[in-house]
């Protein structure tokens, strides 16, 4: 059974992608380390959601 169709987990994959680089500006506005996490979480994101969005049913 699926919660959400295809066109979701790419929404949510991109939105996700976007709060990722938000924390990281923000973090960077502020001077917090992050060791640059939040872009490599958020560029795993959206790798990930243009990957389901690619994937043949």
């Amino acid at each position: 059974m699926r919660v959400l169709n295809k066109k979701m987990w790419v929404l949510t994959g991109i939105l996700l992608a976007a709060v990722f680089f938000g924390f990281e500006a923000f973090a960077m506005v502020v001077s917090m380390k992050t060791y640059n996490i939040g872009y490599i979480l958020g560029g795993a994101s959206f790798f990930g959601a243009i990957l389901m969005g690619a994937r043949n049913e």
